[in-house]
């Protein structure tokens, strides 16, 4: 029951989190550094590493925190905090 409840919210945060890199990744090339300056750049490298980064812990950090037996109230605080540590990373 424990691990099906982390499982379940860590594969949601998983998908928000990997809706979220799309919506960045548009925006970071197509808006910001289009098709000739993001290869100048090395955009790509360091964008690939910091959303591995954010894809990869976001989730990993929200199934090892999440616990059925907090109460609702704790579960946001600690949701809140996993999404200020990504947006801050």
């Amino acid at each position: 029951m424990r691990w099906t409840f982390k499982l379940k919210l860590a594969a949601w945060h998983a998908t928000a989190s990997a809706c979220i890199a799309v919506l960045a990744a548009v925006l970071v090339f197509k808006v910001w550094y289009p098709f000739p300056y993001a290869p100048m750049m090395g955009v790509g490298s360091i964008f690939g590493l910091a959303l591995a980064v954010d894809v990869i812990c976001g989730p990993l950090m929200t199934a090892i925190l999440a616990n059925p037996e907090k109460s609702s109230k704790e579960r946001w605080v600690d949701f809140g905090l996993i999404g200020a540590i990504q947006l801050a990373a």
